[in-house]
Formats: structure tokens, sequence, C-alpha cells
């Protein structure tokens, strides 16, 4: 038997169907999700190899921030800031140049040292890795230096 009711209800049917997935939240992932590389404080943890104990969080711990809007690298190393520049050629590479950094005296060998690796990890780096919370770059598929997202 006809409806007029039963002429629209294949097309509320599928006016339902469109619109019930746009009113989920947009993120109901299981666990943390990962951080991106763009616009997150990394925390150096380990450079060459070499672990790098945690010191007083803020401004004077050895860090960078890849900056999205104009491709900029913003940090600390371990006794002067480090600035340049990045890009991301592909999936996974990455690519930091125009580096520089201030020049005040490092009184301490071993932070100088730390340093100096610090820079050579981030002028060689050719690759990234993310994984959760830790970012690790690579030059010529090798760990160069490993980072941890601090939120």
């Amino acid at each position: 038997m006809y409806s007029p009711a039963s002429k629209y209800s294949g097309s509320i049917s599928l006016l339902l169907s469109l619109m019930v997935p746009s009113c989920t939240p947009p993120s109901q992932s299981s666990g943390a999700p990962a951080a991106q590389l763009a616009d997150v404080y990394w925390r150096l943890t380990q450079v060459d190899g070499t672990s790098v104990p945690p010191t007083v969080a803020g401004p004077r711990e050895p860090h960078m921030r890849l900056v999205s809007d104009g491709g900029r690298l913003t940090g600390f190393t371990t006794c002067n800031s480090v600035f340049g520049r990045y890009e991301l050629p592909g999936s996974d590479r990455v690519r930091f140049f125009q580096l520089g950094s201030t020049k005040m005296a490092c009184v301490d060998a071993a932070l100088m040292r730390r340093e100096t690796r610090f820079m050579a990890a981030l002028q060689s780096a050719d690759r990234y890795a993310i994984a959760g919370e830790t970012l690790t770059l690579f030059a010529q598929g090798k760990p160069v230096a490993r980072f941890v997202a601090v939120r």
C-alpha cells in the first residue's frame, strides 16, 4: 500500500546516514596521539649516542622548536641559542640549513662538546622518525639525535 511518507523514507535514511558521521568527535582513537614534527617543544635527550641529562626546565635546557610558519628552527644548544631554517622534502625527510647560534662563552668543556655534537647532528640530519612522543634524527641511516616532546 502506498503512503505519502514512504515516498521520502529512502531520502531521509540517506540524509541521516550522511549526517551521523559528521556528529562524532574528530579524534576518538585509543591512546595518546603521536606528536607532530612542527610547533612542538623538543627537548634533547641523546646526541651522537650519548645521553643528555635533564636540566632545569625552561629556555636553558637543550631543545629545538620547528616553527611551521616560515620553516624556522629555534632552540638552545647548551650554552647558546640556535636558529636556522628547515624543510621537509619528503614524507620522512628533513633538512636543516642556514644554521647559526649566539656566541656566548661556554666555560664547561663537556657542555661545549655537547653543543658541538648537537649542531653537527642538525647539520647532518637527512631523515626523521616520530614514535609516540620521541623524535629521532638520522644521518645516512644512523641515529644522531633523540628528543622528547614536552607538553
